[in-house]
């Protein structure tokens, strides 16, 4: 009985002892309940873990006075991948408008009519671990291509008397006075084709985070770099029909590109909800050097008398992005975990199709060409997604 005894004695101070070599001389948390477990300090770097939840740290269901660094798998995940599904809304900013009725101020088709809601998109990102503290990860966002064609009739008798009255941009929509040939038109349309696609490559650092019983919470920032392309293809058409063979119809088509590079940052929080269930809370910031083009092609048909021209520019200027995601992720194998969340990015100093159809066509037809770099965008939507850790 006595040896027992002191076998189990024994034992106990090698485990204590063993922890104690292992976890460092402040890795006990203190007894009282409320007080924070303030972690070891020379290993303040806890392994991640196949889920890549960096760490749960004072977890009450585990040992209750001793930070947890046995419940990250032993085997950790040297690289991991996750492939998400993300449909984005393409929301612009500024409304322009391009036709009116009326009035200059009634206006009856404008950018704001045409159609982009969501279209299906896919992220990919490829990690790999560089120890307990780095991450080196490479994304790509892209796949979208929008596309609407928008058009608005009218058939009430114009003062040259043909049917139409429906005022062009090119003659600032009749004021101060209506221009034949660009106003009174039976038919105005304007389309749009737009496609963004995105690439970063992120070193990823994980913040230490001071230890507390009640809540398991990380942290990491990454700095790196990211290229942005987005281009768009807009078009406007106008049809009008004055007084006997009178058919006149004039098309201005823009092909606006932004081809974005510069350096990003970003922070995420990782919220423990329950072993195996975490939230992910993303912010990356970007500032670029955007290389903005457009190229302008202005046909005008007067019953078969064509009259062509076609008009270049290019600026560099800064541009900026802002994209926030919120992700919740369950890890239902060893390997793989289920992501669900939202996505926004909001795109700043851009040109767009539709603020580069120039008003003055003296400017497309004779020059100097302009390009308008004023436009922002936002695109939002959700995610599902699935993160394979091996």
């Amino acid at each position: 009985m006595i040896r027992i005894r002191v076998l189990t004695l024994l034992t106990a101070l090698l485990v204590f002892a063993g922890g104690r070599g292992i976890l460092g001389q402040e890795d006990f948390c203190p007894p009282d309940p409320g007080a924070d477990c303030l972690g070891p300090a020379p290993l303040p770097e806890l392994k991640a873990g196949w889920n890549l939840y960096w760490d749960d740290p004072c977890n009450p269901g585990n040992y209750p006075y001793i930070c947890n660094i046995l419940k990250s798998p032993s085997a950790n995940a040297a690289y991991y991948t996750t492939v998400d599904f993300v449909p984005l809304m393409r929301d612009q900013s500024h409304s322009d408008p391009f036709a009116t009725l009326g009035s200059p101020t009634n206006v009856v088709l404008g950018s704001h009519d045409l159609q982009t809601p969501f279209k299906a998109g896919t992220r990919a990102t490829v990690g790999m671990a560089l120890g307990d503290w780095y991450r080196l990860e490479t994304t790509f966002l892209g796949g979208y291509d929008w596309n609407d064609v928008e058009s608005v009739r009218n058939a009430t008798l114009n003062l040259q008397g043909g049917l139409g009255s429906l005022r062009s941009p090119f003659s600032n929509f009749g004021n101060p006075l209506i221009v034949p040939g660009l106003d009174n038109n039976d038919l105005a349309s304007v389309s749009i084709q737009s496609r963004l696609n995105s690439a970063e490559v992120n070193l990823r650092r994980r913040l230490f985070m001071p230890f507390d019983r009640d809540v398991a919470f990380e942290a990491s920032f990454l700095i790196g770099a990211r290229y942005m392309d987005i281009s768009e293809n807009f078009g406007y058409f106008s049809h009008s029909n004055g007084t006997g063979v009178q058919n006149i119809t004039n098309q201005f088509n823009v092909a606006a590109q932004n081809l974005l590079v510069g350096p990003q940052i970003g922070l995420m929080g990782q919220f423990l909800l329950r072993p195996q269930t975490w939230i992910d809370v993303d912010a990356k910031g970007a500032a670029f050097n955007n290389h903005a083009t457009q190229n302008s092609f202005y046909t005008n048909n007067n019953n078969g008398i064509v009259t062509q021209a076609a008009a270049t520019a290019q600026r560099d200027r800064n541009a900026y992005l802002g994209d926030f995601a919120f992700n919740l992720n369950h890890q239902f194998t060893r390997t793989l975990t289920l992501r669900l969340g939202y996505n926004l990015l909001v795109v700043s100093n851009l040109a767009l199709g539709s603020r580069n159809v120039n008003h003055d066509l003296t400017t497309t037809t004779v020059g100097p060409a302009t390009i308008n770099t004023n436009g922002r965008m936002t695109y939002h939507g959700p995610t599902l997604g699935l993160t394979w850790a091996f």
